[in-house]
């Protein structure tokens, strides 16, 4: 199958979106009409080994999207619109290449749940950037109940 035309969200580069094969490579989001109960529309997305964060979204029921259309909708975000830029006062902890190399090890990514509703805002980004800085403050006087490594 031949993948989707390149195309973007928050100003990146273009680049050929990756071919999904199966819908366990998605994150798959229904959102729900509680007064109709029935679905609204559908939104989806991947983050690549890269860390780049493709995005789609379609009115339909999850169950009536076939694999070519969620292909063909996939669209990349810009780094900028879920990525923070870390102040430059602040030093934070890289973690060493052994624990990033490991699968048994997770990695905190921006919150997507809600990402139509806040996508070309800065709410993201700045969310995720509150939970590292947190997560920095408990490793360097850690409480013995949280895990920080």
């Amino acid at each position: 199958m031949a993948a989707a035309e390149p195309s973007t969200f928050g100003g990146e580069e273009t680049k050929k979106p990756p071919t999904v094969t199966s819908l366990r490579d998605l994150t798959i989001i229904e959102a729900w009409d509680w007064e109709t109960n029935k679905p609204k529309y559908t939104t989806f997305y991947l983050v690549t080994d890269d860390e780049e964060l493709w995005f789609g979204e379609s009115p339909k029921n999850k169950r009536e999207i076939t694999i070519e259309e969620y292909n063909s909708l996939l669209r990349r975000v810009g780094d900028d619109e879920i990525y923070p830029e870390i102040p430059k006062d602040v030093n934070i902890t890289i973690a060493p290449d052994v624990l990033r190399d490991g699968d048994s090890v997770f990695v905190k990514r921006p919150g997507l749940v809600s990402y139509e509703e806040m996508r070309g805002t800065d709410y993201i980004s700045n969310a995720l950037l509150s939970e590292t800085l947190t997560m920095e403050e408990i490793s360097k006087t850690p409480h013995p109940d949280v895990d920080t490594v």
